[in-house]
């Protein structure tokens, strides 16, 4: 459910991470990394915040 609410992006060195899908900006914040020995890469959990509105698209 999205809100008709404006925030500001959390400004966390390292840890907010944009992707563009269409013409839709989404934010996702990175909580973890795992990394898998078998495999021997780390795998990124990121879960979804939010999405920049029109006038704050960089």
């Amino acid at each position: 459910m999205y809100l008709d609410a404006y925030v500001k992006v959390p400004e966390v060195k390292g840890k907010i991470t944009f992707r563009t899908k269409g013409n839709t900006t989404y934010v996702e914040f990175e909580y973890d990394r795992v990394y898998s020995t078998e495999k021997q890469y780390t795998d990124v959990k990121r879960k979804t915040i939010g999405k920049l509105a029109d006038e704050d698209k960089r």
